[in-house]
């Protein structure tokens, strides 16, 4: 269930929940006046996963099919990139960005290979993707870039940041995804 509220008429309205599905507890993804989760494929959570949307505009949820590669992954995280949604997928030996275009087609823009124990065993969330190809993902308590032409990491020193770290990318909008 959630609550919507419109400042045109001060008022607060309850809208349904999904049915039958079970969504990620990660925050949701604004892209487009679209609030995205990941969600089960099914009640049993046996079929992997698939993207479960909210429009803001017709108040009406949908669910979008990921490819089946990013199905078949360990876990998969959404984030927004030059507008577009995007979704990584980690796997046994690399962690895949696949962006959704205007038109609904998925494209597999970056393969992150996981090199080492580090890359391998770690959490890892997709922060950025910028056109020439570099990603920017949390890697354990460590921010990593990625750049893809060149097939290399950089690890840029972070000073004071403790065991624990989360970090998220933030675009300025009136919707608030943490609820």
């Amino acid at each position: 269930m959630g609550i919507c509220n419109n400042h045109h008429l001060s008022q607060w309205k309850t809208i349904k929940s999904f049915k039958s599905r079970w969504l990620m507890d990660d925050p949701a993804t604004f892209v487009n006046g679209k609030l995205y989760w990941i969600a089960n494929s099914d009640t049993e959570l046996k079929c992997g996963w698939d993207i479960a949307f909210f429009d803001l505009a017709t108040e009406e949820y949908g669910f979008l099919e990921m490819p089946s590669y990013v199905k078949s992954g360990f876990y998969s995280r959404l984030g927004v990139s030059q507008g577009c949604l995007f979704v990584m997928c980690c796997h046994a030996m690399s962690a895949d960005v696949w962006i959704m275009n205007g038109s609904g087609i998925w494209t597999n823009v970056v393969s992150i290979p996981c090199v080492d124990d580090f890359m391998r065993y770690n959490y890892k969330k997709a922060l950025y993707v910028t056109e020439n190809g570099e990603v920017l993902l949390i890697c354990g308590s460590k921010i990593v870039i990625f750049d893809a032409k060149a097939c290399s990491f950089r690890y840029p020193e972070m000073r004071n940041a403790g065991e624990l770290f989360a970090a998220s990318a933030y675009f300025e909008s009136l919707v608030s995804p943490l609820g």
